[in-house]
């Protein structure tokens, strides 16, 4: 056994990634020293070669360096399971990059914790983020994801089926008992992704699980199960286990490129992973807590005579109960801030209404048809009263974008000369939201796949007054 280094984790104050995952464990370290070592000697930043790894998974501790690299790996267990942990620490010329990987494994269930610190050796360097590291794909391919809850973690997205609406439901209310977190993409109103679903899995491998959308029509299925928590119309939402909600939604509108709509969601999820409490046993405080204590058993139980050796054992007991009160206190600091940033961003007397079982065909529409009531409203109040000083206090406050009247004006302007259903006219009903069916003498035109708002248009109008009812009809029903 090789003497370890008191290298003090808790003064790297920076935790740049995190991730934890279940893995199928199949009863033995190699495969995990295995994993280690390819990540290893793969990287073209290190001197380390396959030679340099010879008896490693024979021993409780092995650590060996080359130039700036050192690499750790420590092997532990107790009545709680085994614990296999190895560090890997390079040293550049102004920052400490420091990689631990722990894994834990009770009863044949395995848990892998990796987390990556940067400390920047001069106040004035930029220390860049860490980037997601290899490793990850090397353990998923070493070991394969096991089951979070109702989800196998995994490289593939979740594609969802009509008869998944109770396992989305669940996904989104956090009743599906994972602890990763869920990113859902919703089908947009074109029936394709703003995001690609595969790329994405793949980026979110082992961080995240990426869960599909089949259609439209389960959206609006999904809304009554899921209590209108569900995103929709393309847009994508980041759901947390312990949240319960939607804690993040994105819309390809709002980003110039489709790249950036990427990296958004995967730097939200890496910024909530680094400032979220680790499982305890997936830390390299806990493996060196174990590997302490079993130092300290066998001193005892060999009667050994060594003083020298006990107090080492001890002081490295005492050090790491330090540690482990240090990580208890950053643990306390951060759910401070987490209570105010919550209060801060709380509704303070601010008008919040629930739409019940009825969800957005498009961006804003909820809102533009209360507010669009409510200047109609205006109208039969008294000029003088509270109503009307409420009513127009919501107006002046609440701005709205008109896309009503500018839904009204296309739907005037595709049908005001309709004289056939060609395919540049099936074109425009489609990117209005209208699904069309052949119904033989006319065509049935449904609206956002909601079968309320069904309407019936002739193959080809009697005169140019049948078309402008259809303009009115449909005006008139939908916006």
């Amino acid at each position: 056994m090789h003497h370890r280094d008191n290298i003090n984790l808790g003064e790297i104050n920076l935790l740049s990634f995190a991730a934890e995952f279940p893995v199928f464990y199949v009863g033995n370290h190699e495969k995990f020293v295995s994993a280690i070592k390819r990540w290893i000697v793969g990287s073209p930043h290190t001197d380390f070669t396959p030679d340099d790894f010879p008896d490693v998974a024979r021993e409780d501790y092995w650590s060996n360096q080359k130039g700036n690299d050192k690499i750790e790996i420590l092997i532990a267990n107790d009545s709680g399971g085994n614990y296999y942990g190895a560090r890997r620490i390079i040293f550049e010329p102004n920052i400490i990059w420091t990689t631990t990987i722990v894994m834990h494994e009770k009863d044949s269930v395995g848990w892998i914790g990796v987390r990556i610190y940067r400390e920047s050796l001069q106040p004035s360097v930029n220390v860049p983020a860490a980037k997601r590291p290899v490793i990850l794909r090397l353990l998923l391919e070493e070991f394969n994801g096991s089951a979070d809850g109702e989800l196998l973690v995994k490289r593939d997205p979740h594609r969802l089926t009509n008869d998944d609406i109770g396992l989305a439901a669940r996904l989104m209310t956090g009743n599906a008992d994972c602890y990763l977190p869920v990113v859902y993409i919703s089908c947009n109103f074109r029936g394709g992704y703003d995001i690609d679903p595969n790329s994405t899995a793949s980026d979110l491998a082992g961080i995240a699980h990426v869960v599909v959308e089949p259609n439209r029509a389960f959206s609006s299925r999904l809304q009554i199960e899921a209590n209108s928590y569900n995103v929709y119309g393309g847009s994508i939402g980041l759901y947390w286990p312990d949240s319960g909600t939607v804690r993040s939604i994105f819309k390809i509108k709002d980003y110039k490129i489709y790249k950036e709509l990427k990296i958004s969601i995967i730097d939200n999820i890496r910024n909530a992973l680094v400032n979220r409490r680790p499982l305890r046993n997936c830390t390299w405080l806990a493996v060196e807590e174990i590997a302490t204590r079993q130092r300290i058993n066998a001193l005892k139980s060999s009667d050994s005579d060594k003083v020298q050796e006990y107090i080492d054992a001890f002081d490295k007991d005492l050090l790491l109960k330090d540690e482990r009160i240090k990580e208890e206190e950053n643990e306390i600091n951060r759910l401070k801030r987490e209570i105010s940033r919550y209060q801060k961003t709380a509704n303070r007397d601010g008008i919040v209404f629930a739409p019940g079982n009825e969800q957005n065909f498009f961006d804003g529409e909820i809102n533009e048809i209360v507010y669009d009531a409510l200047r109609g409203a205006l109208d039969t109040v008294s000029p003088n009263g509270r109503r009307y000083h409420v009513i127009q206090s919501i107006i002046k406050n609440n701005p709205v974008t008109g896309i009503l009247s500018i839904k009204r004006e296309e739907v005037k302007n595709l049908l005001r000369n309709y004289k056939e259903m060609n395919s540049g006219m099936k074109r425009n009903f489609d990117r209005l939201g209208f699904t069309l069916t052949d119904e033989g003498k006319h065509y049935k035109a449904i609206y956002s796949y909601d079968n309320r708002y069904t309407f019936s248009i002739p193959k080809t109008p009697s005169d140019h007054r049948g078309s402008l009812n259809m303009v009115s009809d449909i005006n008139k029903k939908l916006f």
